[in-house]
Parts: C-alpha cells; structure tokens; sequence
C-alpha cells in the first residue's frame, strides 16, 4: 500500500515526534492515539485560555467598581459566548460554501479504513511505502 508524505495522518505522526510504522495494522492504530493526544492537548490549552481570560477579567472588573469578582466570572462567560458564536457562524458558513460551491467529483483512492479491514480479514498486514 502507497500512503504519500502529504497526507494529513503522516504529518500528523511526524509532527506529534511518533515514527509512521511500515506495517498498516500499527500504522491505522497509530492514528486515533495522535488525535487522543490532540484531543488532550487542545483541551489544555482551552482551559489555559479560559483561565488567562479570567485573570485579565478579575482586575479590570474590580478597577471598574466591582466589589466581587462576579464581573470578571460574567466577563469571562461573555469572552465563552463570544467564543462559541463565532465558532458557531464560521460553521454555518462552511456548510454554507460547501453547498453553493460543491467539489468536482474524482476517484476515489482506497481509504486507510478499508485497506485495514480487507487486512484483517485477510489476516495478513501488508508493507506500507510512503511516497512523496
């Protein structure tokens, strides 16, 4: 099986540090542990962007004559609201384009799911050859 350097599941390997392996049975498996790893990592950084949002709520909503740091919980739910609504219309307008301005359609390249299943059943997990 051919697998190219420029998919988004080699970089993804080889950015996260991780050695792509030459076997698909440990290459497919490879995948869900790096976006287990994202998944980690953005949910950190998530709550280090809230919690930063909440340190620079706190001192401007006591400058501004708040006796509790209620303000700066209200501050931080409205940069959370704020956040979530853009989030919210960038996705509507993505399916938006997507069914204005649909893609051509091309052949179809064996996905990775499928070749992995062929092989299970096969019981046999062939080479993987990465091309550039």
């Amino acid at each position: 099986m051919n697998i190219k350097k420029t998919s988004w599941h080699y970089r993804a390997i080889v950015k996260f540090g991780f050695t792509p392996s030459k076997s698909l049975c440990m290459y497919f498996w490879q995948i869900p542990l790096i976006g287990l790893f994202f998944v980690f990592a953005f949910a950190a950084g998530l709550a280090l962007a809230f919690s930063t949002a909440h340190a620079f709520a706190v001192p401007i909503a006591l400058l501004m004559g708040s006796k509790t740091s209620l303000g700066a919980e209200i501050n931080s739910g409205l940069v959370a609201v704020v956040f979530f609504w853009w989030v919210l219309v960038g996705m509507i307008a993505y399916d938006v384009c997507k069914v204005k301005f649909p893609r051509k359609k091309t052949k179809k390249k064996p996905s990775i799911i499928t070749e992995y299943v062929k092989a299970k059943k096969q019981k046999i997990c062939p080479i993987i050859e990465f091309k550039d």
